[in-house]
């Protein structure tokens, strides 16, 4: 019931769905029950066996443990395992592992903030964004990727676990360290020319001010993809070094145009 988890549940909530959750923080359950979200049932282990899925939206290294112990409670009926982690080749295990009555569906909506905890949930944070559906054996019945979408207001984009990483890698956590890195290239926060600091340098860090505990965590977890796409970031600032020292135009200007168009849409 933090950032995605809350917003998740506010998104089926509104959706007319009856929604319970679980949260080893009990304000954000207390919060998230007076404000009429979830279910007055703290304990998962009581509305368990009452609900069509289960979403685990926890920090990335107990994804499996909770996959692993959602699969080893009893159940009668079948129930579908939702896992939003941001990286996906380690979690795949766990979610093969589940065996019947349980099945999984791995998916990761590309949105979020600065901010963390059920306080900076809500409803609206993935509409409009694309969501990645992690093919899966056996393929994914398409009625459960069209409601997912339509409750999330998200666009499906199929991949393979090992292309989402690949993915994200480039246009999600290389942008982080990115603007990590040009936050800590200021050096100091009394340095002088912030105090020039417009749109577009608060513009260009701003994801550099998310929790790093998080961001270590899912570095980590993505290593290899992630460096590779830092090498490749890493070359073509050199070479736009390169192009200052001889005085010739920035390279890649003609690549740089197309791709900010293709993101404008």
């Amino acid at each position: 019931m933090g950032l995605i988890g809350g917003s998740i549940a506010k998104a089926w909530r509104s959706h007319g769905d009856t929604v319970f959750g679980y949260d080893t923080d009990a304000s954000s359950l207390a919060t998230a029950i007076d404000e009429g979200v979830i279910e007055d049932v703290l304990d998962w282990h009581q509305w368990i066996d009452q609900v069509d899925e289960v979403v685990v939206a926890t920090p990335l290294s107990t994804v499996p443990h909770w996959i692993a112990g959602l699969g080893s409670t009893p159940r009668d009926r079948a129930g579908i395992v939702v896992e939003v982690g941001s990286v996906k080749q380690p979690l795949m295990p766990a979610l093969y592992a589940l065996r019947h009555p349980w099945s999984f569906l791995s998916l990761h909506p590309m949105a979020g903030k600065e901010s963390r905890g059920y306080v900076s949930s809500e409803a609206a944070l993935f509409a409009g964004c694309a969501c990645a559906v992690i093919e899966r054996e056996g393929g994914i019945p398409e009625p459960a990727i069209r409601q997912w979408m339509q409750v999330l207001g998200t666009r499906p984009v199929m991949v393979s676990a090992a292309e989402h990483d690949t993915m994200v890698a480039e246009v999600s956590h290389l942008p982080y360290l990115i603007a990590a890195a040009l936050l800590y290239s200021v050096g100091d926060p009394k340095a002088a020319s912030l105090q020039l600091a417009g749109t577009g340098f608060r513009d260009t860090s701003r994801v550099g001010a998310s929790d790093a505990r998080l961001w270590q965590e899912i570095l980590e977890a993505n290593r290899e993809p992630v460096k590779t796409a830092l090498r490749h970031y890493s070359r073509i600032l050199g070479e736009f070094g390169n192009a200052l020292e001889t005085g010739d135009s920035l390279p890649g200007l003609d690549v740089i145009a197309r791709v900010r168009q293709a993101i404008s849409g």
